[in-house]
């Protein structure tokens, strides 16, 4: 199932995601909160990675002070971020509420595609049970 789920979360895309979790009813505070932890991932990768050189063009070496004040700064950004970010939304019009997004009608290969996926994952258990030695 592990596999399966990441398998999943690789080959999807974030608005098809939140698109499915919206069709089983899972909360919008709770989809909000998905789609901004995934966009500000790859904000504080860069930024943590920016500061990372900048400590070692500065000359700082690999110890656990210089760790934790790049992490603290980080956090700090971080949180000036995040307000920037709400303000900017609350002007253009963010209430909290979040619109369903339209779901695109599945054809035949979304079918085949999912029938492939259960074939694999029935065969996967299959095997991890023993019943079929390789």
């Amino acid at each position: 199932i592990i596999i399966l789920t990441t398998l999943l979360l690789l080959t999807s895309g974030i608005n098809d995601l939140l698109r499915a979790l919206q069709i089983f009813y899972v909360p919008a505070v709770i989809t909000d909160l998905f789609l901004y932890t995934y966009r500000f991932i790859f904000l504080f990768s860069k930024q943590m990675q920016q500061m990372k050189t900048a400590a070692k063009l500065r000359g700082n070496r690999q110890n656990p002070s210089a760790s934790i004040n790049i992490l603290t700064t980080l956090v700090i950004k971080g949180f000036e971020q995040n307000t920037r970010t709400y303000s900017a939304m609350c002007l253009r019009g963010y209430t909290g509420k979040t619109h369903k997004l339209k779901m695109k009608r599945p054809g035949f290969s979304d079918f085949l595609l999912l029938a492939f996926i259960v074939l694999i994952s029935a065969v996967l258990i299959i095997i991890e049970r023993g019943r079929i030695n390789i």
